[in-house]
């Protein structure tokens, strides 16, 4: 079978920026009977070039095709005419001569990343087109919008435009000939809600991306116990939830206690208040502002807190994190979608002031917690391998056709 795979991004073992690592698992286990051309847009920064390259030579490809995006003179002048579509659309605007190109290869299949591709599928030549979303963006914008800590109305009200734009980009798909693929169970719910259609999307699992496993389980450790907490502090991502549990590990009666068991390493920007503040209370604290390598500083831990207030899908950074065998702690919104079992493979915080008296719970019993921490390991890696996620992938986005 011969697909033709267009992409936004250059698929790659790391989310550089992009939602890169979802295709690139898919297409490196995809059967071996499929050929597969790639047509990918590419990305400027030079460093994060060379990586997308080389990875996307690892993968089982036929012919690789990259697409030059139209000039912003061009984009901002589409804009105008489309105006009531998110900004990714006219970005990644169909391209004329690769269009020609894909036509003139009668390919028995076509596969879209992301939903942006929109401009893409009204003019394939071709009865059988899949779309990975990968998300419902329009049920991102709605928690976005309902979950985060929004410090002016100006941005909340720019937020409440993008998610009309997001409702009327999946109205538009759903007048499409072409099978949605999410990653997520709420994501087909809202967007059948969002379309009133049935059948036309559905859901697979999201794989590993990456992980190494953690260089000393939790009940070795004869010093202080590792926490990370990374992806930036973002009020409209994280809400509240950070700084209440930050304010859990700050009270007077148990911060003392704390800062003996734990230390706390954040990564990612904009933390400088926080780190100041438990610096203050005596607590051992490291800050990077970037991993080269973040597997390998996953191994370097024993527990990461998920103060997740908003997003759709499959959260990437809890699954690598788990498979990498450290304790996941976190909110319900952290662990939807991934299939593993609440309290026996991982802690779901319903009440962030708790969050020291978990922490101290864990300090004190750790064989238990770190069978936990095993337990999540050995669930994610088995029901999210990426062999097994591309052929969940593979079976359903092909087996039968495009259906509306």
């Amino acid at each position: 079978m011969k697909i033709a795979f267009i992409s936004a991004f250059p698929p790659s073992r790391y989310n550089i920026g992009a939602p890169m690592s979802l295709p690139y698992q898919l297409l490196k286990y995809k059967p071996s009977n499929y050929e597969v051309d790639l047509y990918y847009y590419g990305i400027t920064k030079t460093v994060h070039k060379n990586t997308c390259l080389n990875d996307i030579s690892q993968l089982p490809l036929n012919n690789i095709i990259e697409i030059k995006p139209y000039p912003k003179w061009k984009q901002k002048l589409r804009s105008i005419y489309i105006n009531k579509l998110p900004r990714g659309v006219v970005r990644f605007y169909a391209n004329r001569k690769i269009l020609k190109a894909v036509n003139k290869n009668n390919y028995d299949a076509i596969w879209l990343y992301p939903l942006w591709l929109i401009t893409w599928a009204k003019r394939l030549n071709c009865q059988n087109i899949i779309v990975t979303a990968p998300d419902s963006v329009t049920l991102h914008s709605e928690r976005y919008i309902r979950g985060g800590n929004w410090q002016t109305s100006d941005k909340l009200a720019r937020e409440v435009k993008h998610l009309i734009k997001n409702v009327n980009l999946e109205k538009q798909w759903s007048h499409t000939k072409v099978k949605i693929h999410f990653v997520g169970e709420n994501d087909v719910i809202k967007y059948n809600e969002v379309t009133k259609t049935k059948g036309q999307a559905f859901w697979t699992r999201h794989p590993i991306s990456g992980c190494r496993t953690v260089l000393q389980p939790l009940n070795t450790i004869k010093s202080k116990i590792s926490v990370l907490i990374s992806g930036g502090w973002n009020p409209t991502y994280v809400g509240t939830i950070l700084d209440r549990m930050i304010h859990s590990l700050l009270e007077l009666d148990k911060r003392k206690e704390l800062s003996k068991w734990y230390k706390f390493t954040f990564l990612g920007s904009k933390y400088g208040p926080i780190i100041k503040e438990m610096t203050s209370a005596g607590f051992e604290i490291n800050h990077l502002e970037w991993a080269d390598n973040y597997y390998e500083e996953l191994s370097k831990h024993n527990i990461q807190l998920f103060p997740i207030a908003v997003g759709s899908g499959t959260k990437g950074k809890v699954l690598n994190a788990m498979a990498s065998g450290l304790l996941a702690i976190g909110t319900e919104l952290a662990f939807e979608n991934i299939d593993a079992c609440e309290n026996k493979e991982y802690i779901c915080l319903k009440d962030f002031g708790k969050t020291s008296s978990i922490l101290l719970q864990v300090a004190k019993n750790k064989k238990l917690f770190a069978d936990m921490a095993l337990n999540g390991m050995n669930a994610v890696r088995k029901n999210h391998s990426p062999v097994l996620c591309a052929q969940m992938f593979w079976d359903n986005c092909l087996s039968t056709q495009t259906r509306v």
